[in-house]
């Protein structure tokens, strides 16, 4: 079977985007669940100290005392869900729950 130059192109452009995704390093970047690095407990219930410390967002880093474990542990938010609103803060965490569920379902 012979390729038409116009199916040759299309796949040579295919390619060339999918170099592109490869190189980008927000699509390298795998997260996991959140999970303390002393307990293993997925999702823990923390408690986090509020500071007067300024930085760029995209530096932050979050530390926090695990309750299940009583250990000290730091996150590093790789992505970020930002909104104007508390409200709107609590809808983007449902759908993220929602999502989560349906995923493990």
């Amino acid at each position: 079977m012979q390729m038409t130059s116009r199916q040759e192109e299309l796949i040579e452009r295919g390619v060339r985007a999918l170099e592109r995704m490869a190189e980008d390093p927000v699509i390298q970047v795998e997260t996991g669940p959140p999970v303390c690095p002393h307990c293993e407990k997925i999702n823990p219930t923390v408690r986090v100290e509020e500071t007067t410390a300024t930085g760029a967002l995209g530096e932050f880093i979050i530390q926090a005392h695990c309750t299940h474990c009583n250990h000290v542990f730091y996150a590093v938010p790789y992505q970020w869900a930002v909104s104007k609103t508390v409200s709107e803060a609590g809808q983007i965490l449902k759908e993220k729950t929602e999502m989560t569920n349906v995923n493990e379902g």
